[in-house]
């Protein structure tokens, strides 16, 4: 996830949330520019990685989970 626990909150919200054949779902994200600006920082990235995002929101979303 994140290296500082002080970061910053942002609030990404859910446009769509779509099953896929297979089982899986797929989520359609509205992400405020703030938070690209911050991620790409964050990651060390030169330009946005929806690939990178990804990973870092499924695992975000697993360690909020196992947290319950």
């Amino acid at each position: 996830m994140t290296k500082n626990k002080n970061s910053p909150m942002f609030t990404l919200k859910i446009i769509e949330v779509n099953e896929l054949e297979d089982g899986t779902s797929e989520m359609i994200l509205d992400i405020p520019s703030e938070f690209q600006e911050w991620f790409k920082k964050e990651q060390g990235l030169k330009r946005w990685s929806n690939k990178r995002f990804q990973a870092w929101l499924e695992d975000a979303i697993e360690k909020n989970l196992l947290d319950l």
